[in-house]
């Protein structure tokens, strides 16, 4: 299965586990999906849709077993170019207003526009049906992003609240139609997976991201190896051409006898670093102080008129 599909295996599995989250996730599943309307006889009908067959047949079991509905499953393809199957789950409102506590004689449809949440517990299971019909979470390799698409700007404020007060960073945006609440980056997509009741995905994720972080760690500290091994051969062969300067000049027996051993060793050893051309030395000298003798030949090369470029 798909990383996408582990998340849902796992959320799916919650429903039917406590009476008081069953009723929220259902009304968050009629909600969220925008299944409130009117019948051709002036009733009301109250449905779930999403194109996920298996979330949709397990709301279907779910409403049976829970409170001894039966609903109506259908199927149809869509209007969009892709013509997907999408598949709803439609009750007569009268059957399950009262059960899942969304009945308000005071709105247009005598439905209210959010589930009700009796427990603290509730808001996940709402957050898990919500996510379970509506919610689409990348693949870890690629990206870090948990998201939402609503089609009201109502339940999507409603869905960003709920995150926000479990403390998790949502944000909002429009796109193609829909009202979009998401979540960025590992710490707060891994977070939310526990909490909508996917830990083992959480793992999934933690361990695909400390993999990225090796891998880039790897590639910064190859790449910056290979800068410094570059870097480093320039300025020897800068130095080499220097040293060659002063030799054809006024020959390498001109210089002090330090500088003229340094030099020499240049020369024998052409792509050394100056830490093996310090231990080469009699007496051998650490980096810092072959790199202020080399410096001196650069110095002399210049006066010259050969390749006096400081390295």
């Amino acid at each position: 299965m798909s990383f996408q599909e582990d998340v849902r295996a796992e959320m799916i599995a919650h429903l039917g586990e406590r009476a008081c989250c069953d009723r929220a996730a259902l009304g968050m599943a009629i909600l969220a999906t925008g299944g409130v309307s009117f019948t051709g006889s002036g009733g009301v009908r109250l449905a779930v849709q999403s194109s996920r067959a298996s979330v949709v047949r397990r709301f279907f079991e779910l409403a049976k077993a829970r409170y001894g509905v039966l609903g109506e499953l259908r199927a149809a393809k869509t209007e969009r170019l892709s013509r997907a199957t999408r598949y709803e789950l439609r009750f007569d409102a009268k059957d399950m207003l009262e059960p899942l506590g969304l009945k308000d004689p005071d709105s247009l449809l005598g439905v209210r526009r959010q589930p009700a949440l009796e427990n603290e517990c509730c808001a996940c299971a709402a957050l898990r049906a919500a996510f379970l019909l509506t919610g689409y979470v990348a693949d870890p390799h690629s990206e870090y992003r948990l998201e939402f698409s609503l089609r009201e700007q109502t339940m999507a404020d409603f869905v960003g609240n709920l995150l926000k007060s479990a403390s998790f960073p949502a944000k909002g945006v429009g796109r193609r139609g829909q009202f979009v609440v998401y979540l960025n980056g590992m710490d707060a997509v891994g977070d939310a997976l526990t909490f909508l009741g996917a830990p083992g995905a959480m793992l999934k994720l933690q361990s695909t991201g400390a993999v990225k972080n090796l891998s880039n760690a790897i590639h910064r500290q190859l790449n910056c190896d290979a800068s410094n091994i570059v870097r480093a051969l320039n300025a020897s062969e800068k130095q080499v051409r220097a040293i060659e300067a002063i030799q054809n000049a006024v020959g390498l027996a001109s210089l002090t006898p330090p500088l003229m051993e340094l030099a020499q060793a240049r020369l024998d050893n052409p792509n050394a670093p100056l830490s093996e051309l310090g231990a080469l030395l009699d007496p051998p000298l650490g980096k810092s102080s072959v790199n202020s003798r080399m410096r001196r030949l650069m110095d002399i090369a210049e006066k010259l008129g050969g390749e006096g470029e400081h390295a």
